[in-house]
Parts: structure tokens; sequence; C-alpha cells
């Protein structure tokens, strides 16, 4: 028979079971403290049995009913917006040189007047005269395309004598490079340049470099195909005077402006205006150089938009299109551009 003091350690043992078992944490109240691993528990005093919770029946989730698609309406959707891929051949990263082909078109479209400004840093060690001295470095005056190593006054590094005797010469893509990295393009040059990272100030330099020259480099393209065109027909080069540039470029920075954009490299979007083809540029270059100067003029005076193309004077053509030439790369001189149609006829868009 048990004794009344195990009876008691009995009920003692159940209250304390119940108690445990009824107080979990509740959702963000702090849990319950934990003993030390080999410490022992405090003694919880005995504490009555809370009163049972009801019992709670779960209720069933119920996922809503999502209805076919109606084959009508798949067909008439519009297919998915499909972003074209970058074309990232014509992107040229900093401190890398241009591949030759995409270079050349490049120096096409720069004006040189941006590589000279550049250049002045250049100017420190070299000069671009064509009877300039040498400085800490050679003179640059028709460097593109000349051998390296060609100046008999300039004491060269072994690096660049080594290229010379391999008949080497500074290519558009060499000298790209040697901006780019000297010390990388020619290992072992004696140059302490650091570079140019930014490939268009690359660029501009070249198309500047490029102008020091007599008889500049071929660039290719539609002005040396223009060129060979021309000279083929039997077409003089055209000439005109800074006087007749001034005079087009006032006039057309008032009117032609409108239409084919303020830098004249034409326009889509012109509301009462409409379109206009770009006139500076390649554009222009692919559609004028070759022809006579003459179809441009033609063209000019019989636009049936009297109010912009047709009835201005025949000096007014001149300068207008001696300033277009000028835009496009084309030089000023001493001779005027004539202003009659049979002598603009037998002119090129070439020097």
């Amino acid at each position: 028979m048990m004794s009344r003091w195990g009876l008691a350690g009995v009920l003692i043992s159940a209250a304390l079971v119940l108690a445990a078992c009824g107080d979990e944490p509740s959702e963000g109240s702090p849990p319950a403290s934990v003993a030390p691993v080999g410490e022992a528990p405090a003694t919880a005093p005995p504490t009555a049995a809370p009163d049972p919770a009801p019992p709670v029946t779960p209720v069933a989730e119920t996922t809503p009913a999502i209805p076919p698609p109606d084959p009508a309406s798949i067909a008439d959707a519009a297919p998915p917006v499909v972003e074209p891929a970058m074309d990232r051949t014509a992107q040229i990263a900093p401190g890398v040189a241009a591949p030759a082909d995409d270079l050349l078109a490049r120096i096409r479209a720069v004006d040189p007047a941006t590589g000279e400004a550049l250049a002045v840093q250049c100017g420190i060690c070299h000069t671009f005269a064509a009877d300039g001295p040498t400085r800490l470095g050679p003179n640059l005056y028709d460097i593109v395309a000349a051998p390296i190593a060609r100046d008999s006054t300039f004491t060269y590094s072994a690096a660049m004598i080594g290229l010379a005797a391999t008949g080497g010469t500074w290519t558009f893509d060499l000298l790209d490079a040697f901006l780019a990295n000297p010390a990388a393009a020619v290992p072992g040059t004696r140059m302490g340049f650091g570079g140019i990272e930014d490939a268009a100030e690359r660029v501009a330099i070249l198309a500047y470099l490029r102008s020091l020259s007599e008889d500049p480099e071929p660039l290719g393209g539609p002005r040396e195909e223009g060129r060979t065109a021309a000279i083929a027909a039997g077409l003089a080069p055209i000439v005109f005077t800074e006087e007749q540039v001034a005079a087009g470029r006032d006039f057309s920075t008032r009117f032609c402006a409108r239409c084919h954009g303020t830098n004249y490299r034409g326009t889509t979007d012109m509301r009462e205006y409409g379109e206009a083809p770009g006139i500076v540029g390649p554009l222009f270059e692919a559609r004028w150089f070759g022809r006579p100067v003459g179809d441009l003029l033609t063209l000019l005076a019989t636009d049936t938009r009297e109010d912009y193309h047709g009835g201005l004077t025949p000096e007014r053509y001149a300068n207008v299109i001696a300033y277009l030439a000028e835009r496009n790369g084309l030089v000023a001189g001493d001779v005027p551009l004539p202003v009659d149609g049979a002598a603009l006829a037998g002119m090129g868009f070439y020097q």
C-alpha cells in the first residue's frame, strides 16, 4: 500500500509535467531560459495545471480554380519584345588600340582641329612644323606612314632601331597602339609617357597628325573613292576662299540648320520643315564626293521649296557650297569658287 508521502510525490511530479507542457513561448516572446550543459536546472515550484485549450479543427486551404487560357487571346497577343544584342565590336575599351578598319572610319569622321587642341600635351617633347627642331622627342611632321626612327638628329632606343631594321612604318594602327600605351606597343621604348586611355582622343590626335603633310595618307571610304572617281572623270579639284566660307557659314547657320540640324548631320522629325539629309559627314561624302560640284548647284537652284533653296544669287550659292566643302574636310585657299554653273560642272569635291 502506497504511503502518504509516496502519493504526494507522484502528484507533484504530474503537476510539474503538466506545467512544462503548458508553458510554450508564444510568437514574439523571449524563449525560456535553458540551463547550460553540465549544470542542473533549477527546481521550479509546483504549479497548478492550466485548463486545457479547446481543440481547434484545422480548416483546409482551398486553391481558387484558374480558368484555362483562351486560345484566341493567345493568338492575338503581341509577341514578346526582344532587345537587340549590343554590337560590342564598335566599342573600344580604354587603352586598347582600335581595329584598323574601324580606326580609319573614325579618323574620317573627326575634325583634325580637335586633335590639334589635344596634341598640346605632346608639344612638351615634340614639334609639329615641317622644319621643327628635335626636342626631348623627334619632330612629328608627316609622321603617318613614315619609316620608324627616320630622324637622324634624334637618338632612338634599341627597340625603335630594331623596328626600323625590319622596315617598320608608323601605320595608323601602330600609332594608335603607341599613343594608348607606348611601353606595351614597343617594349623597350624610352618614351616616358603613360599613354592616352580615351580612344576618341587618340583618334582625334591621329587625324591631326595625318593633316601634317602635303600629301595626307589616304583613309579609304567614300572620300578616297570619290577622289579617284573625280580624277578619272577629268574633274578639277575644288577651290574656294575663307571669305566664301565665312559668308556661307552665316547664311547656313540662319537657314540651312532649320532643316538639316544645328550640326548639319540630318534630321528626321522637323515638324513643319520635314525630313532633311545630312550635309556634313559620311552621308555627304557618299553622295557628292566623286560627282561634279555643279550637280549640287543644280539641286540647290532647282529645289521646289523656293523659300529655302531656290531663288538665291549665284554668289550665295557659291558661298554655301564653299562652306559645305570646308565642313567636309576640304581646305580653303586663295582662289575663289566660281559662281557660274559651267565652271562648277568641271570641278569635283576633292583636293
